[in-house]
């Protein structure tokens, strides 16, 4: 599986856009997610799917992160 062109996802939480680009090269994934670069065997898998997954993933964990910070920093004011 070769590809020359970057090409993208998105995911859409709470009405915010979320995107992700990505090549495939010789069979590894080259994915620019929130900032940060992912490589990853594309293993004859949906590249697309693969990358939106993981992204779909670090949304949901810098949810996690803001709320359990906004918490904590509720209970540090008590």
């Amino acid at each position: 599986m070769h590809q020359q062109q970057v090409l993208e996802v998105q995911v859409t939480d709470a009405g915010q856009i979320y995107k992700a680009a990505y090549y495939v090269e010789f069979g590894v994934i080259h994915a620019s997610i929130l900032g940060s670069v992912v490589v990853l065997p594309a293993s004859g898998q949906d590249a697309a799917g693969l990358v939106r997954a993981i992204l779909t993933e670090r949304i949901l964990e810098r949810a996690v992160r803001l709320r359990n910070s906004s918490a904590w920093q509720q209970r540090s004011a008590l």
